[in-house]
């Protein structure tokens, strides 16, 4: 079994890491818990990890304010229904929704005891693109570091990261989704996956075109 880590994606508060954090203390939870506005800020690798996403979001429109319990249980059977395919497909996960009426805020946890992290990365992107389509907003991309998480993976492709991390690697422009990242300068002539969109690129030398999509 890999590394377990939890991920905490959506509209991440102070207030929302310390709801996940201490029950997972309580619980004697030993990994690594992690945080961000939306998948792409992440680079998440490895294989058979003990994985908890939790995708936290607001109604549409609604945060902040008052919501009835009917107005939120039918905005996440509205959401589920875009997202069911793919959330509750094999590896099979638990699954579990809180609703705060207050605030209308929503918070789908999705745990798996043996999962790879393309499917995770599947999923969070589904989740989201079923969000927008409904009407919400995503926070905007993080201006800091992507972070890493997951454990090691001999089979995974070799990270690639924005170009302010790495101003002296190969630099690849995203063929997919145009952003500039930076594989390693010992990666040429190998692939590697664009954290933003998730597309294969080639790793071209220093001294080469940039190669596009493999």
């Amino acid at each position: 079994m890999g590394q377990a880590i939890v991920i905490l994606l959506g509209v991440v508060s102070k207030e929302d890491i310390a709801s996940v954090r201490e029950p997972l203390a309580r619980h004697g939870f030993r990994g690594r818990l992690v945080a961000a506005g939306r998948i792409s800020d992440i680079i998440l690798t490895g294989q058979d990890m003990k994985c908890q996403l939790v995708f936290i979001h607001y109604m549409p429109g609604r945060r902040g304010h008052f919501s009835f319990e009917s107005e939120l249980r039918e905005w996440t059977a509205r959401l589920s229904r875009g997202v069911r395919h793919i959330v509750l497909a094999d590896p099979s996960p638990e699954v579990t929704w809180f609703n705060t009426m207050e605030t209308s805020s929503v918070r789908l946890c999705i745990h798996w005891e043996s999962v790879d992290s393309a499917h995770v990365i599947d999923v969070a992107r589904t989740l989201e693109s079923a969000f927008l389509e409904l009407g919400g907003e995503l926070p905007p991309p993080s201006s800091r570091q992507v972070q890493k998480a997951g454990g090691s993976d001999p089979n995974a492709l070799p990270n690639s990261v924005p170009e302010r991390q790495n101003p002296d690697g190969i630099k690849i422009p995203c063929a997919e989704c145009g952003r500039l990242l930076v594989a390693p300068g010992g990666a040429a002539g190998k692939q590697c996956k664009c954290p933003a969109c998730g597309s294969v690129l080639t790793v071209p030398s220093s001294s080469e075109p940039i190669g596009g999509r493999s």
